[in-house]
Parts: structure tokens; sequence; C-alpha cells
């Protein structure tokens, strides 16, 4: 609303305080796609500030049609999954230096989505989702699900894995 009324320097104030930061000026990354932009630079302050390392494989997201509430659902969920992963292993040994591996590709009429990061304990996989952990399933475990509901409403196909101490969600889109 405060958007609508041209009151941005408000609206940007509000936004801080209801995330605790945000960065104004972003460009650390750059794909071209202005959702993928915030979302992927939002991250990886986040996963920075936790001492915790992101790399990506990325081109030229400009194509990519996706609505931005899809976008949101798929990123953020498979970010904020992987960065709590790497907190608890910094938790249990802090000079483990974590890393979240990231890669999102368009070409060739698909989009390639990946992301890998290191777990503490094997993670169960069931029908390709895993359940929660957390000790109020009512309320938690939804991301992987809402996740799974975007990659079926585009036709996509992914896996996920866990193997060798890594967790990985991979995924491909047809366009």
């Amino acid at each position: 609303g405060l958007i609508e009324c041209g009151q941005t320097a408000e609206a940007s104030a509000y936004i801080a305080r209801m995330t605790g930061t945000i960065r104004t000026a972003f460009g650390d990354i750059n794909t071209n796609h202005t959702t993928v932009n915030i979302i992927l630079n939002q991250k990886y302050q986040t996963a920075r500030d936790r001492g915790i390392t992101m790399t990506f494989v990325i081109n030229d997201l400009s194509g990519l049609t996706m609505p931005e509430e899809d976008l949101v659902t798929l990123l953020t969920n498979l970010l904020d999954n992987a960065i709590e992963a790497c907190e608890q292993i910094n938790r249990e040994n802090p000079a483990a230096g974590t890393v979240i591996r990231f890669k999102m590709i368009l070409e060739e009429n698909q989009l390639i989505l990946s992301v890998r990061n290191p777990v503490l304990h094997p993670v169960p996989i069931r029908d390709n989702t895993v359940p929660t952990s957390k000790a109020d399933p009512a309320h938690h475990g939804i991301g992987l699900s809402n996740v799974d509901l975007v990659v079926r409403r585009y036709n996509g196909t992914h896996v996920l894995k866990c193997e060798d101490g890594w967790f990985s969600f991979s995924a491909i889109f047809p366009s």
C-alpha cells in the first residue's frame, strides 16, 4: 500500500522493521532478472552473515517467464532450508566451513535449478519429499511441498538426494 501511494522510503523502512534488515543496493549477483536478483542477493547476504559460503553457477535469466510468486516459493524455500542445514553444522562445528552450491541455468528451452548443501545427519527422503523434523509438524515442513507444487505446475521434474553428507535438490523445467 505504501508503494502504491508513492511512499517508497516508508515502505523500505517498514520492510526493514519486518525483516530485520534490507539492502538498498543489490548488485553482487546479477542474472538479468529482477526477482531472482533480489532473492539471491538477500540469501547470499544472509548466508554470508552466518558464516556460510555460497557458490553460484548462473547465466542470463532475462528470458525466464515464471511468475514472481512461484520464483519466490522455489528459491526462498530451497535456500532457507540449505542455510538452516548449514547453521546446524556450524553450531556443532564452528570450523566446518559450510558451503551452499546453487545453480540456475536457462538454456535449450529449459530451466535447470539445483541447490546442494552439507548436512549434519542423513536426511530421510520418502516419495521425493522430506518429512519435517521440527517439533510442530502442523506448522512446519510445507516448504518442499510448496516447491513440489510449483515444479508440477510447470511440468517440471525434480529429484531429492542425500548421500555422502550432502543434500541436493535438482529440477528441470521445460520452457
